[in-house]
């Protein structure tokens, strides 16, 4: 084995796993403020906060897995299972990580600071706790980008679309369920000796929850980006076209702000999830039952499923509205009252 150029100490903070944090990037990106200096560098401040916040994590969870991670192929060769680094370095690096990265979010606001601390104690309760338990450990994982986005755009203050959320959740699931197949993969009988929780899992149950969590995925960023803005003068963050904050021509060469109100008709974003609902009921019993009797491969689920999702979606997005309209017109609801149209 080849001796490492970096030294322990810093191999420790596993700083190729920084890249989690560029998702508190993800609410400068979509709110399209990449290229102003000041939320760049306020949202620069936040990733580098972050990666002090994980890299004491990690530490900490390097020293509590000390044991488990001897067992494991790659895992036996990180440092403090390798037993390169000393106790009391540990603990000097949980402190200073710990400490610097709450004193930069504290120079970010009380809020971005609150997040961090939630962030550790998630981290904290995952280690000592939650990562024994089937589901509860890819969840908690999953919760921590969500974490990530939410601070990221505390950071900047700007307001998140519940999409974005639901987005990065999913994603987030996806990638956590793929680390425990693989776990399960190339550890194969020794999966239990390093972390219990394998045993609850099986390759065909992972299969099935990868393509399911795939799909849902698509489909909330599909939903994502046709889903209709109720307020158009809030700064929402979509990566789509925003109209009302376009200037468009009204009559001959006149420009007007932002798009007029053609109806007070709307229906929000209610249409979108009930495609989901119905939709999820459509493709998960299909998931199941393919799963059961037949067993094919990922890549050809992948190749069923996904456009499968997307057809239902764009399919059934315009008569779900539809039906939502002529429920509000039935009730006289949103612009439909002749006493009150603007309500």
């Amino acid at each position: 084995m080849k001796p490492h150029r970096l030294p322990a100490w810093f191999r420790v903070l596993r700083p190729r796993q920084w890249t989690k944090n560029l998702a508190v990037f993800a609410p400068l990106l979509f709110a399209r403020a990449v290229f102003v200096p000041e939320l760049a560098l306020r949202e620069f401040l936040a990733f580098v906060a972050f990666c002090f916040l994980s890299s004491g994590t990690y530490v900490f969870n390097d020293w509590i897995d000390r044991e488990q991670d001897r067992h494991h192929p790659q895992k036996a060769l990180r440092p403090i299972a390798a037993r390169e680094i000393r106790a009391r370095t540990v603990l000097l690096l949980i402190i200073v990580c710990w400490g610097a990265g709450l004193n930069l979010g504290l120079e970010l606001g009380w809020g971005f600071a609150a997040l961090g601390g939630a962030y550790l104690v998630l981290q904290i309760a995952y280690t000592a706790v939650l990562k024994h338990h089937v589901v509860l450990d890819v969840l908690c994982i999953a919760a921590g980008f969500v974490l990530r986005v939410l601070a990221g755009a505390v950071a900047i203050s700007v307001p998140v679309s519940g999409w974005l959320f639901l987005c990065a959740m999913l994603l987030a699931l996806f990638l956590a369920l793929a680390k425990r197949r693989q776990e399960l993969v190339s550890l194969e009988e020794g999966a239990t000796q390093h972390r219990a929780s394998l045993g609850e899992y099986s390759l065909p149950l992972l299969d099935q929850m990868l393509s399911t969590v795939a799909g849902m995925c698509i489909l909330a960023y599909g939903l994502y980006t046709v889903a209709p803005v109720p307020d158009p003068t809030a700064r929402r963050l979509k990566l789509r076209p925003y109209c009302a904050k376009t200037p468009t021509f009204e009559g001959e060469g006149r420009y007007v702000d932002r798009m007029p109100d053609f109806t007070p008709h709307r229906a929000d974003d209610l249409p979108a999830y009930l495609v989901i609902v119905i939709v999820g009921h459509i493709v998960v019993p299909t998931i199941l039952w393919i799963e059961t009797d037949y067993s094919p491969s990922v890549p050809l689920q992948l190749s069923i499923y996904l456009p499968l999702t997307l057809v239902l979606s764009l399919v059934l997005l315009q008569p779900v509205k539809g039906a939502v309209v002529a429920i509000q017109w039935a009730l006289r609801m949103h612009g439909f009252d002749e006493q009150n149209p603007t309500e």
